[in-house]
């Protein structure tokens, strides 16, 4: 028994390392990509101080690194709240997604854009985004939580839920954009896509903030979450307070997803793709699945972001378009192979 479970930590180290590998490997293609031509050694002598081409400089840390970081955060963000989700509501399709967490979001900010001028709010504009944002978010999550405590409420039913959630902000944001003016509506379509590219070193700070201490904590409490995957008596009688930890676990789910979404837009089905990819291959041990699940998101997020750079170059088309095509389908097979979510 005792080398059985050697082996299967062993194996899920192996499958962190080669992970990591292909992370790497991401994230170097990433800079690398464009149409100015780069390689890696430029990235490197350009911090070394050896190279001092103002132009290459611009490209790659003022276009490049901060586009590929923020892959790198919006991939962890959206796979950890997924993996929490699906955790804490017992559904195997939950996810920012899916539930509507993220139109939810796109809500929050598109009113934000309406009802506040930016010039008299310039310093706190983004912060003011956020806030309403995260009050989108949260408004879904508490929806979807009065649903879960009906008696004998089905996953299926949670999911449909969330498809009427996302239906009803599409709906609001639609109304939103009738009222505004042209340079509003043209704010409210880029939350709509789902964008690497806007963000700049501030917004990455301002995420960094937010989303490390949160994925540190949800890593320190992954026993706990262990203890919820059979049932809340089994949680209670392992001294667990499962309704703080549930509470607690998907409001921060909320404010890592809001965060994103408030810089990048929405960026579709990664929170469902990733978690699921990496419990297939490991397991359902969360002190191994939550930062396996953020390193995947990381990879799905700057493959799909290389692939929106590179197939009709020199157009960029937004990631949260190529996440989308990519996740319908794994979407659909996750549905089929569940056949009793329904």
């Amino acid at each position: 028994m005792q080398n059985n479970y050697s082996t299967l930590i062993n194996r899920r180290f192996y499958i962190g390392f080669i992970l990591s590998i292909i992370f790497l490997l991401s994230f170097i293609l990433s800079i690398n990509i464009g149409s100015y031509k780069t390689s890696f050694n430029d990235f490197l002598n350009l911090f070394l101080s050896i190279d001092n081409n103002a132009i290459l400089s611009n490209i790659l840390l003022h276009i490049r690194l901060p586009r590929t970081i923020c892959a790198i955060l919006s991939g962890t963000a959206l796979s950890i709240s997924g993996a929490i989700m699906q955790n804490l509501l017992k559904n195997p399709l939950a996810s920012p997604y899916t539930l509507g967490v993220s139109h939810g979001s796109v809500f929050g900010a598109a009113l934000a854009i309406i009802l506040i001028d930016n010039t008299t709010f310039l310093l706190n504009y983004q912060y003011i985004i956020i806030i309403f944002a995260f009050a989108g978010s949260l408004a879904t999550i508490i929806v979807i939580l009065m649903i879960t405590t009906i008696k004998n409420i089905t996953a299926g039913a949670v999911i449909l839920a969330g498809v009427a959630l996302n239906s009803l902000f599409a709906s609001g944001i639609m109304l939103l954009q009738y009222f505004g003016t042209e340079e509003e509506i043209a704010s409210i379509v880029f939350w709509a896509f789902g964008d690497l590219g806007k963000p700049g070193w501030n917004e990455i700070f301002i995420l960094l903030v937010i989303i490390v201490p949160v994925g540190v904590y949800f890593i320190i409490n992954a026993l706990k979450y262990n203890a919820t995957i059979w049932d809340d008596h089994t949680a209670l009688s392992l001294g667990i307070n499962i309704k703080y930890i549930r509470v607690i676990g998907l409001i921060l789910t909320c404010f890592i997803t809001a965060s994103v979404v408030s810089f990048m837009g929405i960026i579709g089905f990664i929170g469902l793709i990733a978690p699921h990819i990496i419990r297939m291959i490991i397991g359902n041990d969360h002190r191994f699945l939550i930062p396996y699940s953020a390193i995947l998101g990381s990879i799905l997020v700057l493959c799909s972001d290389i692939l929106g750079r590179t197939i009709l170059s020199p157009i960029v088309i937004p990631v949260g378009i190529i996440t989308s095509f990519m996740g319908a389908p794994i979407f659909l097979y996750i549905l089929i192979k569940n056949k009793g979510i329904v």
